[in-house]
């Protein structure tokens, strides 16, 4: 792989990122989360960086939430039997060099 090649490969998954996009594999749903809160600030520290990369995170997480309950309400409503579906979520952070760690002082701050 070029360096040409890699970046283009970096900007295509940063770009698809960005855009929230979702994967579906055999029913498992995948949502990548680009995080920008951290975009042109990162001159002030870890514990700074971490704690803004904390609070989107969060946030991105009650918009999931709710967003899967919307889901699921609008399920309920299609569905004719009463029937109920149970889901597992997990959450995986990923960051390297400074973002890595960021992600470690971030998770540090979650609740």
């Amino acid at each position: 792989v070029t360096k040409r090649q890699h970046a283009a490969h970096h900007e295509e998954a940063a770009a698809a990122a960005s855009e929230g996009v979702v994967i579906s594999d055999e029913g498992t749903e995948i949502v990548v989360h680009s995080v920008k809160c951290n975009v042109g600030r990162t001159n002030d520290g870890i514990r700074n960086g971490g704690t803004r990369l904390a609070n989107e995170i969060i946030e991105f997480i009650r918009k999931d939430a709710r967003k899967m309950k919307y889901d699921e309400k609008k399920d309920d409503a299609d569905r004719d039997d009463a029937t109920t579906r149970a889901r597992d979520v997990t959450y995986s952070i990923v960051g390297n060099s400074l973002g890595g760690l960021y992600a470690r002082y971030a998770i540090s701050l979650l609740p």
